[in-house]
């Protein structure tokens, strides 16, 4: 995980062998605008052929009420308190970033 002071952030996408095309473009445009916002380099990225690669972990920390698609990014609020939040899919993980300030472009 890269951490920048008290955050860390991991996004895990769709790649070109996933089976829904849908989460391949969403996951593909999350990775054009994080470059637009200087933003890939804060964080490791892993690109996932299946779900079920990190099913189990991804249901620990995402909103229940949600469906789970890629791509997905994992945000550790602060090393020390542990914080960890799941945001699944592309608007969900737009949104977090817009208010977290970190994405200022489209």
């Amino acid at each position: 995980m890269k951490w920048q002071g008290d955050t860390g952030l991991e996004l895990y996408v769709a790649s070109s062998k996933f089976p829904d095309p849908t989460q391949q473009e969403a996951s593909q445009s999350l990775l054009r605008l994080l470059d637009g916002n200087g933003l890939r380099e804060r964080m490791d990225i892993f690109y996932l052929g299946a779900l079920s690669e990190q099913s189990g972990f991804f249901d620990l920390i995402r909103d229940p009420k949600k469906e789970m698609r890629l791509p997905f990014l994992v945000w550790v609020y602060g090393c020390s308190t542990g914080a960890v939040l799941g945001y699944s899919g592309l608007e969900d993980i737009t949104t977090n970033l817009k208010t977290q300030g970190l994405m200022k472009r489209e």
